[in-house]
């Protein structure tokens, strides 16, 4: 049975959902196809950081910097909206995380991006020296000597979120098929025309590969060698019987982050295994070993449950969003690694304006796919 859309995503991860929000919001026909459930791979297995200071580097501000910069600048409002308009809570935790240092030399590194996040005066970064970090959180382990407290980031739930936009989405006319995998093209000279599904295909204008660490699968589809793989990460969630954390702790080992259901996320470990997405003995033994380090008072804490998500590594270390070399209609947004959560915001505003009005924003043209042609 045929269908027709003006926009075609592949993928319901967070950037999909978030595109489908922006473009359904721009009166925009809207299919979105998502062979599992919605958020049901990196999205509901991240952290939900919204740390543009993880994109900083050396003090200055680079355009990954300036890209992620302005995504968190949008995740206030957005939020807002989205839980005034569908009655879903997303845990938005503007509390701020603290980056902690346990030994001399962790001190000697933390103290230099301090200085390198102070110069960039994008956002505001506080020293804070051992017995102030006490007075944060009580329970920090004897060694953690110092913190970097960020008071203008903040961390949501990733599943929660992702949900959100695909419901915002719906309620603005986009379809959401779930269950329902992109299984090829038609296109004709070069231009992109339906894409075929069991179902039948869904001619379209424009098709949007947001299919996460499967990105390269469609890519190829057009004859375009895209570097984006898989990278596992393992997480565990605890559950203690009293609340032992405020705020998310990063740290050179790992991180500790508390949820708003009273568990306590620690993670994670950084995989090269392809698509495999078991947890392991190893990998989980490596996540607990930071608590004697951070927070041993987590020790006894029974374990809840494990998990692993796959984020989509782009082997150059940089997001790729913007239109296909050579395949008039298709364009990519992926290859986030760890930052999908924060980049689904500017992502979709900037992918709505190159659908909606045929300009390329200056935020993404750094991140062009344009780079990936010589492999075409």
């Amino acid at each position: 049975m045929a269908d027709t859309a003006d926009v075609v995503i592949i993928g319901g991860g967070v950037i999909g959902c978030a595109i489908a929000y922006d473009l359904a919001g721009a009166g925009l026909k809207v299919i979105l196809l998502e062979q599992e459930a919605v958020g049901s791979g990196a999205s509901s297995a991240a952290a939900g950081l919204i740390v543009p200071l993880h994109a900083a580097e050396e003090g200055e501000r680079t355009p990954l910097f300036e890209l992620y910069l302005a995504s968190a600048r949008r995740f206030p409002d957005l939020v807002a909206e989205l839980e005034e308009a569908t009655g879903l809570r997303v845990d938005f935790d503007r509390s701020g995380p603290l980056r902690v240092a346990a030994t001399e030399d962790e001190e000697e590194l933390l103290r230099e991006s301090f200085e390198a996040w102070e110069r960039i005066e994008a956002l505001t970064v506080e020293w804070v020296d051992g017995k102030t970090l006490r007075e944060m959180e009580p329970e920090l382990a004897p060694d953690v000597c110092c913190g970097v407290f960020s008071k203008d980031e903040s961390r949501l739930h990733p599943g929660r979120f992702t949900r959100a936009l695909a419901c915002g989405a719906a309620q603005r006319g986009a379809r959401i098929r779930t269950g329902c995998p992109a299984l090829g093209v038609r296109q004709r000279n070069g231009r992109f025309e339906a894409v075929q599904t069991l179902d039948g295909e869904i001619s379209a204008r424009e098709l949007i590969i947001a299919a996460g660490a499967w990105s390269r699968v469609p890519c190829a589809w057009f004859g375009v060698h895209v570097p984006i793989g898989p990278a596992r990460g393992q997480m565990v969630a605890l559950r203690p019987p009293t609340r032992l954390l405020r705020h998310s702790l990063l740290s050179f080992n790992g991180a500790i982050h508390p949820a708003l259901d009273g568990t306590v996320h620690v993670g994670s470990t950084l995989e090269l295994v392809g698509f495999d997405t078991r947890t392991t003995a190893e990998g989980i033994a490596t996540i607990l070993g930071i608590l004697p380090r951070l927070l041993p008072a987590l020790n006894p804490a029974p374990v809840e449950r494990v998990w692993a998500g796959l984020r989509p590594w782009c082997e150059d270390g940089l997001p790729a969003v913007g239109r296909l070399p050579g395949c008039e209609g298709a364009i990519l947004a992926g290859g986030h690694f760890k930052l999908g959560i924060l980049g689904s915001a500017i992502t979709a505003r900037t992918v709505k304006t190159l659908v909606a009005d045929g300009q390329v924003d200056p935020l993404i043209a750094p991140f062009t796919p344009q780079r990936f042609a010589e492999g075409a």
